[in-house]
């Protein structure tokens, strides 16, 4: 006899990280942004940790998966990304896919 398949919900993935760093900002080159040129650098011989505008970026990872029918999952997927900075003020940004299988 074959049982019947109920469908679920589950919490598939859930990640969070937190990054400090320092951005160029004004024009001056503090070495942050890997695509300006290497050779503009803001002082090359008497380097400072911790130069530029001051930014915190966090990071939050999550998918979830609803098993509908036997062998046919629906997947969401959200990632929040928020970065405040000194500086140039906060950015926020806001990712959602959804996924059959």
């Amino acid at each position: 006899m074959e049982t019947a398949c109920l469908p679920y919900f589950s919490l598939a993935c859930l990640h969070y990280f937190y990054a400090k760093l320092r951005r160029n900002f004004d024009g001056i080159n503090y070495g942050s942004d890997i695509l300006v040129n290497n050779s503009t650098p803001n002082d090359d011989f008497n380097i400072n940790p911790f130069q530029g505008a001051s930014t915190d970026i966090n990071n939050l990872d999550i998918q979830f998966s609803f098993k509908m029918l036997y062998g046919f999952y629906l997947d969401l997927y959200i990632r929040i990304r928020a970065q405040s900075n000194e500086v140039l003020g906060k950015t926020n940004t806001n990712c959602w896919s959804l996924g059959i299988r």
